[in-house]
């Protein structure tokens, strides 16, 4: 589902909802079919598409990305290890496509945090304490959510 951010950027959800969920992988998923659908038909209108989604991406990148360490999932806690090599993995495909020096640099900072065993402690450690905080506000009705909503 094709959306646009507050500041204009084209995101491509991963599924409807009143308010946008804005989870990384999804979009990035999308992002890599429309490059090898333009690959298979060679149309113009696809490669803009996939320019005007990468780019709305990689301007919004800070919003996913927690301290140059981790991911976040949706803005509503730290992404799971799994899901943050998911999107590491996604990441460094697209930077590896486009040479864009954001995504490189986010990949090589989200890898490192693998390199550095008390880095790794941390994170596992700030992975529960986000989850946690989320289950209580989401249990309180609240909404904690902040940045590039839809």
């Amino acid at each position: 589902f094709k959306t646009r951010l507050k500041d204009g950027s084209v995101f491509y959800e991963m599924f409807p909802g009143k308010k946008s969920s804005m989870i990384l992988d999804g979009p990035l998923f999308s992002i890599l079919a429309l490059y090898d659908l333009y690959h298979v038909t060679g149309d113009a209108r696809i490669k803009k598409r996939f320019d005007d989604a990468l780019n709305g991406i990689i301007v919004n990148m800070g919003y996913w990305d927690y301290h140059g360490l981790w991911s976040w999932f949706g803005k509503l806690y730290l992404s799971s290890p799994m899901y943050h090599k998911i999107n590491l993995c996604l990441i460094e495909v697209l930077a590896g496509i486009s040479g864009d020096k954001t995504l490189r640099s986010v990949a090589g900072s989200w890898s490192d945090v693998y390199k550095k065993r008390l880095l790794k402690r941390f994170m596992k450690y700030r992975i529960f304490l986000s989850s946690r905080v989320y289950l209580i506000y989401n249990r309180l009705g609240l909404d904690y959510r902040r940045g590039l909503q839809a």
